[in-house]
């Protein structure tokens, strides 16, 4: 017989509140400034543990590219998981690269990448993906 091990625990630990279903979101996006300066989004992130985030029947993932076309992103070694809905979502972004991540316990789905340009995923686990509520 055989099993899988996956290493959840970091030293480095983002956690969300465990109540009324608000859990907690990490959002990479570019903003105007209202003097016209393009704030480009970026997110570096390694071996991280994101514990417990993203919003119970919405969209609003853990982990969220939206409009972030300008920086660009790398998320690696890191373990996402005990979500109250989805794990990952890259809409309408670029230069994203997840790298050897764990993607574990969400709600309906665990990744989505929709209108997305130059985006590298290689190496991610995502596992216990379960349906929700009817």
């Amino acid at each position: 017989m055989r099993g899988e091990v996956i290493l959840l625990t970091r030293n480095v630990i983002i956690e969300g509140e465990r109540i009324d279903r608000w859990g907690g979101q990490i959002l990479v996006t570019d903003i105007f400034e209202f003097d016209g300066t393009w704030r480009k989004g970026g997110l570096i992130m390694d071996n991280v543990w994101v514990d417990n985030c993203s919003q119970k029947d919405a969209y609003h993932s853990s982990i969220r590219f939206e409009g972030a076309t300008g920086g660009h992103s790398s998320v690696s070694n890191s373990a996402i998981s005990h979500g109250l809905d989805w794990g990952v979502i890259i809409w309408s972004s670029n230069n994203v690269e997840l790298h050897n991540n764990a993607f574990v316990d969400f709600r309906g789905i665990g990744m989505n990448l929709d209108l997305t340009r130059n985006c590298t995923i290689v190496g991610n686990f995502i596992g216990d993906v379960y349906g929700r509520d009817i």
